[in-house]
């Protein structure tokens, strides 16, 4: 199944497996620029895709933005004028959970 739109170069002559869902650029014609190009190891390699956890990405994403909005809130609401130790409080125990959680990883990366 050759579903390139190859020239009389050879360019684009790859063909894309659909029972693995990639492109193998092996199956690419002869003398092509891009097959002795893609052979050689790079940054981008050609395979099988790795699947992507979303929910740590969600949460990288969210969390440090809602610990800055709890912080600015706990810091420029009525709350800290009214009572100035229930809004310290809440954001001393946010620096300690982000303290902690850099720790850790930290320590989970000096492992690797």
């Amino acid at each position: 199944m050759n579903y390139g739109h190859g020239n009389q170069y050879g360019y684009g002559t790859g063909v894309y497996n659909h029972a693995a869902n990639y492109y193998d650029p092996s199956q690419e014609a002869c003398g092509s620029t891009f097959a002795s190009a893609s052979r050689s190891k790079g940054l981008f390699q050609h395979g099988r895709r790795r699947r992507l956890n979303m929910v740590p990405i969600l949460i990288s994403l969210f969390l440090p933005w809602a610990v800055f909005c709890l912080a600015l809130t706990m810091m420029s609401s009525q709350i800290r004028f009214k009572q100035p130790w229930i809004s310290l409080l809440v954001v001393i125990i946010l620096l300690v959970i982000v303290l902690v959680l850099g720790g850790m990883a930290f320590g989970a990366a000096r492992k690797k």
